[in-house]
């Protein structure tokens, strides 16, 4: 109908708003068939594994800070960047135990459970993981599980541990195949006595994402690992595990900007207002005031250290997209009456 319109109406203006609007049912159109399974299979075997030469190059495994290692999910490309960021956070709940945040994409499933399990865990001498979290549904965040599941079982790593997913009623990204359980906002996971992972509601990119901050306090009796040699200095910063609401190179993308735009907003706050960890923590102190810096840990891209800089950097490119649009409204001069 909207194609018929458009051919239609020849007047500029009102070909603008109907071109626009044709734009946005296709993509919604093209986001529906995107998820069928056969549409999957076809991207997958016509995927071409590059990322763009502009991009800084990662290494596929890193030492970020004290407790946490970075794993690429061995899936560069265009929407990708150099690969989903997966992270391995060391845990002394359980000695040896630990907990995997993401978990890369299906098609490279096979290559990143062999850097995860014959690379990675001899080094930190993970035993089993306690836990799997995931930031959000994309499969290219979602689509190891079942095979790192799989590996857990038959290399006797167990117990298997509890998949957690925040849960949507009726929402675009379901992981019918994963058996998970809910996260809600401001949950709390232990990392140690002095350290912990507290989940943030941030919908927007999608509408079951989260982000999880990462709050340590120094004690004597936290965790060390002589096995693996640093990259970075022993001082850990307060950091957001953002998953795909702040990337380390460029912008993301969004299904509803207004829900985006909150949950950057969100973020800010916890950084410019350490009074507020205050309700996303059960620490004394959830706030190093000897270490106020919060570092980002990016869904894809480098670490950035600076979070603040790189939150406000998204913001301000927003609301400067939003503001052309409006222009464009406004100088199309529509006549009133094409409006309802």
């Amino acid at each position: 109908v909207l194609i018929v319109l458009l051919v239609q109406f020849k007047d500029k203006a009102i070909h603008r708003i109907l071109s626009g609007l044709t734009s946005m049912a296709l993509k919604i159109f093209l986001e529906y068939f995107k998820s069928a399974s056969i549409i999957n299979k076809l991207g997958r075997h016509f995927h071409k594994s590059k990322a763009s030469a502009k991009l800084p190059e990662l290494e596929t495994t890193e030492r970020i800070n004290k407790y946490v290692y970075r794993v690429m999910g061995l899936n560069p490309g265009p929407h990708t960047l150099q690969g989903t960021n997966t992270y391995l956070i060391l845990s002394n709940e359980t000695e040896g135990s630990h907990i995997l945040l993401d978990t890369g994409e299906d098609w490279s499933s096979k290559k990143y459970v062999d850097l995860l399990f014959n690379t990675v865990f001899p080094i930190t001498a993970t035993k089993s993981l306690s836990k799997i979290i995931l930031t959000h549904g994309h499969d290219d965040h979602i689509g190891g599980v079942r095979r790192i599941l799989t590996e857990l079982s038959q290399r006797n790593m167990l117990p298997l541990p509890t998949v957690y997913k925040r849960y949507i009623p009726h929402g675009k990204y379901p992981a019918k195949d994963i058996k998970y359980s809910h996260i809600a906002d401001k949950d709390i996971f232990p990392i140690d006595l002095n350290t912990n992972l507290t989940a943030i509601y941030t919908p927007g990119h999608t509408d079951d994402h989260v982000a999880f901050l990462f709050t340590h306090i120094p004690h004597e009796n936290s965790i060390s690992n002589t096995n693996v040699s640093l990259s970075t200095s022993n001082a850990i910063n307060n950091a957001i595990f953002t998953g795909d609401c702040v990337l380390g190179c460029g912008t993301t993308v969004f299904d509803d900007l207004y829900d985006y735009m909150q949950s950057l907003t969100t973020l800010r706050n916890i950084i410019t207002n350490p009074n507020i960890t205050e309700n996303h923590s059960n620490h004394n102190l959830p706030y190093n005031p000897n270490n106020p810096l919060w570092s980002i840990y990016p869904g894809h891209g480098p670490v950035i250290a600076d979070g603040l800089t790189k939150i406000d950097e998204y913001i301000s490119h927003r609301t400067q997209r939003e503001q052309q649009i409006l222009q464009v409204l406004q100088d199309s001069q529509v006549s009133e009456k094409w409006w309802t």
